[in-house]
């Protein structure tokens, strides 16, 4: 060697290692490299929600096994790392404010965001609305379920979606929020700016599982509407104070059941002698609280299906396949787009269908001319419902018959059943129909 010259003695052909077999070549460090394409696809499935093994099995699938892929499994770890480290610059809260002000900028104009920070300029709460939940809510404020999810983000922030029921009878999203707590104040807070993201609509009816704080904000910022507790909640409690499964079979039918006002009082009375519960604290306090569980005193009112949890539960599990406890705010928010996104989806295949396509009439109805025009009128699931609804009015004898002034009264009774007799009310001024069970 002479100054930065190396001179070569003397060349040995032998490696001084163990070759690698044919089996192994895929482990070489000269051999590993993720492609700037590779890295491209494990960032777009990350954005898509996948996990990084789930990636991983993908592409060793696309590319016909491990040992044509390139990398190795630690490799592809390595890069997601890297990918996440590079575009993480700011800080959690601030990159889910970024996402949000980036979607009003880019592709949706009227998307409506707004949250509260805390005396240290902490994250406290966030709401949003894309325009797609405001034009549903326009349509859809018939009734309005809210409900809380947990362990859906790396801060364990309750998680509230905002839904309702759409023209195809199924659930559609209105909006969503992360609360700092359940408190009083925090549902109040969300409450409001639910109702300024909608032009101060208030909706018809509120379906809530009873929690004491969303019930009082409820009250506060919801006057005007009518406030539901879900039935399911309701058994649960009666089986845990009662653990009687032969009240909780009668509680049920309280529930549930249409009966007129002094049925009800008649049967609640007996349900207290029967099980010796006129000084049960528990039933005193649901009791004060019929007008918003029993059927009796709610039938009058349109719920879309919601008088239990189904609906809210049904999106809690699905939204929560797209999110999981270890997920930071920045992805959170974009994966909550990603379940969003293919909700829409399934709602134009629903458009679609009711469109495009006819259903199916019977020959034998009837009533088939009425069935054709909610076919022409109604979106296929509706139609369906309707349908249904005909079918079970076959069941119904005409037992009685009057001219009342300008009214037809008529007696009807379910066949085979002597004990229940509805009246139903013709006027032939307007054509009004009105039922004695209503």
């Amino acid at each position: 060697m002479s100054g930065t010259s190396w001179k070569v003695q003397r060349f040995d052909t032998n490696h001084n290692h163990v070759l690698a077999t044919q089996e192994h070549l895929q482990f070489l460090r000269s051999n590993r490299k993720v492609t700037s394409s590779q890295a491209s696809q494990i960032r777009t499935y990350k954005y898509a929600g996948l996990q990084t093994c789930d990636i991983v099995n993908q592409m060793v699938q696309q590319a016909g096994g491990f040992e044509r892929l390139g990398f190795t499994r630690k490799d592809a770890y390595n890069k997601a790392a890297a990918i996440y480290r590079v575009e993480t610059v700011e800080t959690d809260s601030e990159g889910l404010l970024g996402y949000l002000a980036s979607k009003i900028d880019s592709t949706d104009l009227t998307l409506y965001a707004k949250y509260a920070i805390d005396e240290e300029d902490r994250l406290c709460h966030i709401f949003w609305s894309d325009s797609g939940c405001q034009q549903d809510y326009m349509c859809f404020s018939d009734v309005l379920a809210f409900d809380t999810t947990y362990q859906s983000n790396a801060f364990n922030k309750p998680l509230v979606m905002f839904v309702g029921v759409n023209n195809h009878f199924r659930t559609c999203v209105f909006g969503f929020a992360l609360l700092l707590n359940e408190k009083i104040e925090s549902y109040k807070w969300v409450l409001e700016t639910f109702l300024d993201c909608m032009h101060r609509r208030q909706p018809a009816v509120v379906v809530t599982d009873g929690d004491a704080a969303m019930k009082a904000a409820i009250i506060l910022c919801f006057p005007d509407s009518t406030h539901r507790l879900y039935g399911w909640h309701l058994s649960t409690n009666a089986t845990s104070n009662i653990k009687s499964p032969d009240f909780t079979k009668a509680f049920r039918k309280l529930l549930y059941s249409h009966y007129n006002v002094p049925q009800w009082y008649k049967r609640w009375d007996a349900l207290l002698d029967k099980f010796e519960l006129h000084d049960n604290a528990w039933a005193a306090t649901t009791y004060e609280q019929r007008l918003h569980w029993a059927e009796t005193f709610l039938k009058t009112h349109f719920f879309g299906g919601m008088s239990t949890t189904q609906r809210c539960e049904s999106i809690n599990s699905y939204i929560k396949r797209f999110l999981n406890c270890k997920i930071p705010l920045r992805d959170f928010i974009r994966h909550v787009d990603i379940a969003q996104r293919n909700i829409r989806e399934s709602e134009r295949h629903d458009d679609f269908i009711s469109y495009y396509t006819e259903p199916a009439y019977p020959t034998d109805a009837t009533l088939i001319g009425y069935l054709w025009q909610f076919g022409a009128a109604c979106t296929r699931q509706v139609f369906h419902m309707v349908k249904l609804e005909v079918d079970l009015e076959s069941r119904y004898n005409i037992v009685g018959r009057e001219a009342k002034g300008t009214s037809n009264i008529f007696k009807l009774r379910k066949f085979n059943h002597q004990g229940s007799e509805y009246t139903v009310t013709h006027s032939m001024v307007d054509n009004h129909l009105e039922c004695s069970c209503r």
